[in-house]
């Protein structure tokens, strides 16, 4: 059997630690999740492949628990430290994406602060004080050479000059952060640095040239959407393949307060010689697309070619969506073609009812008490829960969707820990429940149903 992805390395990763942790109780070391996932970052093994795929790299086993032998110290049990960049909703990185940010000099604010443990002594804090020297990995990433960090934590700041770096890829880098008395314990913090460096449009057409594609390469395109984009269509054509070849493309783009979701496209395509696969992507006008392409890693074969060609149309709408309000007959909305001429043929059917319904009473959150509900951390953070219920009219058989739409389709970025809910009939029947994801749920006959939300 040949698995890959997350439900793999997951588990393969967990068992390294595992056998890591054994060593060091084997051997009365003590450790903290931070000093454990400071070496196993500083002893793993590059793959020559870019951080986007790989991360720091391959785990190694042997060499995390001997870096964990030698450089141990007992003063760091009481803390660890966190980076955060404050100006960015305290960010734990510097991520650069959209032509505003990549054009020019980037200057931002950056604190480093030790996280006390529960139970440290006071004058544990006050004596805290550690000297660090500071590297940047990369040359288009600046920082200051040295800082002195007290326990209120130390602000220092880092430039990020991209003017030199060529179009249509990504470049990462890091700031990592030396404890200046014991520099072999490797970087003891480290500020990753993403920066994205756009193809900017100067028409509505782009034609990438042919790539070769072998078992697991990745081609990743960058384009800075024209103004006045609202889809484009992408052709791809194969030459040369001697076998038939499975591709996986994605379209991403990453609208501020939108979800990863709503604006990605994720579509596997079987290709072979001569062959070409159309499909129309949805864009937000001004924002950077990313477009990727890779030959599934099994997917053998490595001769011929594949070639992209990206052509983007546009129109733009006066109303955000076309909908009918329950107190008008007719909605007026206008339709522009700001990028190109577009032939269109309007055509409109009525298919959903939106019902907005609000809880039956305000719901306040309830403090649970138990241990299993406290977060584990410094500050043993408490978990609370709130009910919501609501209840609606279903004058007929039919679906319905529940949305909540200021959460809906949230998960990892969910600013909630998580959400639940349960749909049911007239006679209190649990007709379907689900999470973070809204789906249809049928509703077989009409009365009263209800709502619950967690």
């Amino acid at each position: 059997m040949l698995m890959n992805g997350t439900s793999m390395s997951s588990p393969n990763a967990c068992g390294g630690l595992s056998l890591i942790l054994s060593a060091l109780k084997a051997n009365k070391i003590a450790y903290t999740p931070f000093t454990l996932r400071r070496a196993i970052e500083n002893t793993a093994r590059s793959t020559g492949a870019d951080a986007l795929t790989v991360g720091n790299g391959v785990l190694q086993v042997a060499k995390a628990f001997t870096c964990m032998s030698k450089t141990f110290d007992a003063s760091e049990l009481d803390y660890f430290l966190d980076v955060i960049i404050p100006d960015r909703d305290n960010a734990v990185g510097l991520y650069l994406r959209e032509i505003s940010e990549t054009s020019g000099i980037t200057e931002t604010d950056v604190k480093v602060f030790p996280e006390f443990f529960n139970g440290v002594d006071n004058k544990k804090k006050i004596a805290f004080e550690l000297r660090i020297t500071l590297k940047s990995t990369v040359k288009w990433v600046e920082a200051p050479q040295n800082l002195v960090l007290m326990n209120g934590g130390r602000t220092f700041k880092v430039r990020v000059d991209p003017r030199d770096l060529a179009p249509n890829s990504h470049y990462y880098g890091e700031v990592h952060g030396y404890d200046s008395e014991y520099p072999d314990k490797g970087p003891i913090f480290r500020l990753p640095v993403t920066l994205i460096k756009p193809v900017q449009m100067t028409g509505h057409i782009l034609k990438l040239p042919p790539t070769k594609f072998t078992p697991g390469y990745i081609k990743r395109t960058f384009v800075s959407v024209p103004y006045g984009s609202t889809w484009a269509e992408i052709t791809l054509r194969a030459s040369s393949l001697e076998t038939n070849r499975l591709f996986n493309f994605v379209a991403l783009q990453t609208p501020p307060y939108t979800t990863l979701k709503t604006h990605q496209e994720d579509k596997y395509v079987w290709l072979k010689s001569n062959d070409e696969w159309k499909h129309q992507i949805r864009l937000c006008p001004g924002y950077v697309v990313e477009l990727i392409l890779g030959q599934y890693w099994s997917s053998l074969g490595d001769s011929g070619e594949v070639e992209m060609i990206v052509e983007f149309h546009g129109l733009s709408s006066s109303a955000k969506e076309i909908v009918i309000d329950g107190t008008e007959t007719i909605t007026r909305f206008d339709l522009q073609a700001s990028l190109r001429d577009e032939e269109i043929k309007p055509e409109g059917k009525l298919l959903m009812i939106r019902q907005t319904i609000r809880p039956e009473k305000p719901g306040v959150p309830r403090l649970l008490s138990t241990e299993r509900d406290l977060l584990p951390g410094v500050e043993n953070r408490q978990i609370s829960e709130m009910i919501l219920s609501y209840k609606f009219d279903q004058t007929e058989a039919g679906n319905v969707i529940p949305r909540v739409p200021i959460i809906s389709g949230m998960l990892y970025d969910n600013p909630h820990e998580a959400q639940f809910w349960m749909l049911f009939d007239s006679k209190k029947k649990l007709l379907g429940k689900g999470d973070a994801w809204p789906k249809q749920v049928s509703i077989p006959a009409k009365g009263i149903s209800s709502f619950a939300f967690f």
